[in-house]
């Protein structure tokens, strides 16, 4: 318990006792070191701190960054085996060498056949 060091009346005062100027002021000094010890108190709790609370779940994925810059080429890959020559190459290469017969005239001939079908298709 604190330590008062204003006094304070007896409760029997009444209102015309002699004295009462100066038992009203033993009142008012007694609330005014009052108020001053409690305005004196730190707000807040007071004390060592606490320990250190658990970690929180992680919070969400940021946003995706930026593409970051390209690569270097690689080296150079060896170099590839000859190839067969394809039927296709084979095929024009063979009509070319027919007399009279150039790739040309067959797909011509080709482009022909092609748009006789589709007419017969259409009708």
């Amino acid at each position: 318990m604190a330590e008062w060091k204003a006094p304070l009346p007896g409760t029997d005062v009444k209102a015309g006792d002699d004295g009462h100027p100066t038992m009203h002021n033993q009142v008012v000094a007694a609330i005014l070191e009052c108020r001053t010890n409690v305005d004196g108190i730190p707000a807040g709790p007071s004390g060592p701190a606490g320990p250190k609370g658990a970690d929180g779940k992680d919070g969400k994925p940021g946003e995706k960054g930026a593409n970051g810059t390209p690569g270097k080429d690689g080296a150079a890959g060896p170099a590839g085996k000859d190839g067969a020559t394809t039927a296709a190459a084979l095929t024009v290469a063979a009509i070319d060498g027919v007399e009279g017969t150039t790739a040309q005239a067959v797909l011509e001939n080709l482009a022909k056949r092609l748009a006789a079908l589709e007419s017969k298709a259409g009708a």
